[in-house]
């Protein structure tokens, strides 16, 4: 068997094509794999919500939103008097392919925690990728959809702490107080979507890899709920940059 493997391009000095011969073998043995999602069907749940795009058009023309598209709500409307973080995916171009998983891994100092933790469902991710699919079995459908922290306005992990170390900014971000938290792990019982995690153990970044740590990030310790901080560090910056270009 040959095989081709590209390289970059040739104004790099590199070859256009490497070929290499590999043989394969038959070994018998058998690995299992830890799968954190237990399934992809959604059982007509509706997780993964999607419209065709002529159907789409055709609510347009009409003036109507889609079926479930918002519900009324009791509560009154949450104001933001400064800035108002918001983060977006266009779920029409992800095709699952977990990048953003590695980038927010990298830019947040979360722990790989190794395919027996996730096994136990220890998994560190502040990000995930849920695949569903939908249609015949032999030829399924399917569909991405990242899932992250909301952010929610009335967020139902903010009163069930009893040392208030989650709570709503007045930018919008459902914060977390890492040294404040007890690890009571109601507020990921809370979570509707499942997206907070609860860190077992004091993960440690052997030498060099110390030095891919991002400074701006603090490194937590066992025993606290960690989940998406909407990358603050960088919301931070986002905010001084306009006034320091006013000062100037």
């Amino acid at each position: 068997m040959v095989l081709l493997g590209a390289t970059p391009e040739a104004a790099s000095g590199g070859l256009p094509y490497l070929a290499v011969k590999v043989q394969l073998l038959k070994t018998g043995a058998r690995r299992s794999l830890a799968i954190p999602q237990a399934t992809q069907d959604q059982d007509d749940r509706e997780i993964a919500q999607h419209v065709a795009l002529g159907a789409a058009r055709e609510l347009e023309l009409r003036g109507r939103a889609p079926e479930h598209a918002s519900h009324p709500s009791m509560y009154p409307a949450v104001k933001y008097p400064e800035y108002r973080w918001g983060m977006s995916v266009d779920v029409d171009l992800c095709t699952g392919c977990q990048a953003c998983v590695v980038a927010c891994v990298a830019e947040n100092n979360v722990p790989v925690v190794g395919k027996e933790q996730v096994a136990y469902g220890r998994d560190q991710h502040w990000l995930r990728l849920e695949r569903w699919q939908e249609g015949k079995h032999d030829d399924p459908e399917n569909f991405f959809l990242p899932m992250f922290c909301q952010h929610c306005e009335i967020a139902p992990c903010e009163p069930v702490c009893p040392v208030y170390a989650a709570y709503h900014t007045r930018e919008g971000l459902n914060a977390q107080i890492y040294n404040r938290c007890v690890g009571t792990r109601y507020c990921g019982n809370n979570c509707p979507y499942h997206v907070r995690r609860f860190n077992w153990f004091n993960y440690t970044w052997p030498s060099p890899l110390d030095v891919q740590l991002n400074p701006d990030v603090t490194v937590r310790q066992l025993g606290v709920m960690e989940k998406c901080t909407m990358c603050v560090q960088r919301t931070i910056a986002g905010r001084i940059a306009p006034a320091t270009r006013a000062a100037r």
